[in-house]
C-alpha cells in the first residue's frame, strides 16, 4: 500500500516540477513582455539522452530558471547533480564550457535528473521568447519528457508486491489454524464469551504482527528522509516530494496492520462466532 503512496508521491512531485519550470512562451509581437531567450536540446551520457537548455536574459532584472540562484555568465553552464555524478567519466564537466554552479532541488523533476542550462556567449537563434517561469502547457524537457504514465507503475506495484503481500498474508493466516481451532473450542467449553475469545484471538497474534508494523514504520522511515537509487533502474527516488504524504504513509501501516490482524482471526477456520460454536460443540463431544 505505501507503494502506491510513493508512486502518486512521485508522479505529482515530478509533475508539479514540470509546470514551475517551464517557460511561458509569447510571440514576436509581444517581444516587449520577454525577459529571456530560451532554446532545448540534448546530448547524451551512456548513451542516454537529456536535455540541454540554452537560455540567455533580455534584460538585466531576468529572473533566472527555477533552480538557478543566479545567472550563469556569458559561455558557462549549471549543472544539475544528476548530470555531474553521471558524467564526471565523460568530461561533462567541461563539456559545455567553465561550470558556474549547480542546479538546485527546486528546479529538478528528480533528485537524479540530469539536466544542464547554459548561458551563451553568442545570441540564440530561433529561441522561445520567455516572459515567465511557470506554464502547465509550455514546453516539456527533462525528466518528464521520457516520463511513462503513472497507470504503468501502479500495475507493476499491484503484480509484483500487493499480490504477493496478499498471498503471504493468508498463508500465515492458516498457519496453525487447526491449533487455534482446538484452543477455542476449549476457550468455548470452559464458558467464555464471544467478546473474550476475539481479545484472546488478538492477543495471540499481536506480537508477531507489532514487529512488522514496527519493521515497516523503520523501513518507511529511512526510505522517507532521503533520495535512493531504485534497485536496477537507477532511477534516483526523490524524499522531498513524499513530504507532503507521510501521513498516508505511515498511515498505511497501521491499517496494513489492522488489515493483517483481521485476516488472521477470521482465516483460522474458526474466527467468527457459528465457528466457534461449532468447535465448542464437538470438543464436548470427545470422550
Amino acid at each position: 500500500m505505501a507503494s502506491f503512496v510513493v508512486i502518486a508521491a512521485t508522479h505529482q512531485g515530478r509533475e508539479a516540477a514540470r509546470v514551475a519550470r517551464s517557460p511561458h512562451v509569447v510571440s514576436a509581437e509581444e517581444k516587449g513582455k520577454a525577459f529571456a531567450l530560451w532554446q532545448d536540446g540534448f546530448d547524451t551520457i551512456g548513451g542516454e539522452q537529456y536535455s540541454v537548455i540554452y537560455v540567455d536574459p533580455l534584460t538585466d532584472s531576468a529572473p533566472p530558471p527555477p533552480g538557478l540562484r543566479e545567472w550563469p555568465k556569458p559561455g558557462h553552464a549549471v549543472l544539475s547533480p544528476g548530470a555531474k555524478s553521471q558524467g564526471a567519466g565523460e568530461g561533462i564537466a567541461t563539456r559545455f564550457g567553465p561550470v558556474d554552479g549547480i542546479i538546485g532541488p527546486e528546479g529538478l523533476a528528480s533528485a537524479g535528473e540530469p539536466l544542464v542550462y547554459i548561458r551563451p556567449d553568442a545570441p540564440i537563434t530561433g529561441g522561445y521568447l520567455v516572459s515567465a517561469w511557470g506554464d502547465d502547457e509550455g514546453p516539456v524537457f527533462g525528466e518528464p519528457l521520457f516520463a511513462e504514465p503513472p497507470a504503468n507503475f501502479y500495475v507493476l506495484a499491484a503484480a509484483t508486491v500487493l499480490a504477493p503481500a496478499l498471498v503471504l498474508t493468508v498463508t500465515a493466516a492458516r498457519t496453525g489454524s487447526a491449533a487455534a481451532r482446538r484452543r477455542r473450542a476449549a476457550r468455548f467449553s470452559s464458558g467464555a464469551g464471544c467478546r473474550h475469545r476475539l481479545l484472546r484471538d488478538i492477543a495471540e497474534v499481536i506480537p508477531a504482527i507489532g514487529a512488522g508494523g514496527g519493521l515497516a514504520t523503520v523501513v518507511l522511515w529511512c526510505y522517507q528522509s532521503s533520495d535512493w537509487p531504485a534497485p536496477k533502474v537507477g532511477y534516483m527516488m526523490t524524499a522531498r516530494f513524499l513530504a507532503p504524504y507521510k501521513c498516508a504513509l505511515f498511515g498505511c501501516v497501521a491499517l496494513a496492520v489492522l488489515l493483517v490482524m483481521l485476516a488472521t482471526v477470521l482465516l483460522t477456520g474458526a474466527g467468527l462466532p457459528h465457528s466457534w460454536r461449532d468447535a465448542g460443540w464437538r470438543h464436548a463431544q470427545r470422550p
